[in-house]
């Protein structure tokens, strides 16, 4: 399941996810970013603890009643005049230790995050054979950190970094790996749907749930933008330039793959001869994944921080990401 961010928009993630939860649908792997991430670490402590349900209407009910603005800003002067940032995570912090247990549970079920964070100071990747800097830094973990309150800590660390939108919140620092201070992960991965397939090669998933708050197509101009509503439209051109290019190769590779089973069935290549071709073109183990979509019909109400000023927005998005959920699973026979 991958959980994209959108600041106070992630409430329609929550009501997708009770959908999700209430219809038993199991889920493996959450790969967030954001406000997907504070989402994603509620659902994944649900999941581990067996109790995914509960999970999704407690946060339902965070979003309800602990998503106002004094709630999630904390003014940092020392920020402020620093130039880094308006507030702190402390108070998002909070919220997470507050409401998220370590699981208890005598046979917990399986289950890992990942958390997408951009670090500031980059680190090391390849572009071919050759060393680069990269601003995406993707961190696992897996079912050991929701069973125990110091392991737990690393995970919250690591959403509330994803978290720190840039210009509101000072840049957070990710101590694990010496990771070090972080930006919002949205602004380099918003919807890391390559993470979530992990190559095909892990057959507990055979299905991608991307959960988003943004339409797959605007069929109407955005209208005059000035102020605080220009910046979250270019954040949003931004992050959903992303998600458009990564579904659009997940359905190529997914028709790509039918054509060459068809192909190999006409010309009586075996598994081996298949996986053989799969490997000289770097496709190891990759099969087709079916990815379904829960996004709105038309763009939410208001912009990215409005829900924070007026929860009338919150109790909208919430509605909408019921209503979306349902719709496309029943479409999907998931029932």
């Amino acid at each position: 399941m991958i959980l994209a961010g959108a600041v106070a928009k992630g409430a329609y993630e929550a009501g997708a996810l009770r959908v999700i939860a209430e219809r038993g649908i199991p889920v493996r792997r959450i790969v967030a970013a954001s406000s997907g991430a504070l989402n994603g670490v509620a659902y994944a402590a649900g999941v581990r603890a067996r109790r995914e349900a509960l999970a999704a209407g407690e946060l339902v009910e965070l979003w309800q009643h602990r998503s106002r603005w004094y709630d999630v800003f904390s003014l940092s002067l020392g920020d402020l005049f620093g130039g880094t940032g308006i507030s702190d995570q402390s108070r998002l912090l909070t919220i997470l230790r507050d409401s998220i247990q370590p699981s208890s549970h005598a046979d917990p079920a399986p289950v890992d995050l990942h958390i997408v964070v951009a670090p500031v100071n980059g680190h090391d990747g390849t572009i071919g054979d050759d060393a680069a800097t990269t601003y995406e830094r993707v961190l696992g973990f897996d079912g050991m950190y929701f069973d125990r309150r110091e392991l737990l800590e690393h995970v919250f660390e690591a959403a509330v970094a994803t978290s720190a939108f840039p210009g509101v919140f000072a840049p957070a620092t990710v101590m694990a790996h010496n990771v070090g201070p972080c930006f919002d992960g949205g602004i380099v991965n918003n919807n890391p749907i390559d993470w979530a397939l992990d190559n095909g090669q892990d057959d507990a998933i055979d299905t991608v749930v991307v959960v988003a708050p943004n339409p797959v197509r605007l069929t109407e101009p955005v209208g005059p933008l000035r102020g605080q509503k220009l910046i979250s439209q270019l954040v949003e051109m931004l992050i959903n330039e992303r998600l458009y290019r990564d579904l659009r190769k997940a359905k190529s590779i997914n028709a790509a793959l039918g054509r060459l089973a068809e192909l190999a069935r006409r010309k009586g290549w075996s598994d081996d001869d298949v996986e053989d071709i799969k490997a000289q073109i770097g496709w190891q183990g990759k099969r087709v994944i079916n990815v379904i979509q829960i996004r709105p019909h038309v763009p939410l109400t208001g912009d990215a921080f409005s829900g924070f000023f007026d929860h009338a927005d919150i109790e909208r998005y919430i509605g909408v990401g019921i209503q979306r959920a349902t719709e496309e699973l029943d479409r999907a026979g998931i029932r």
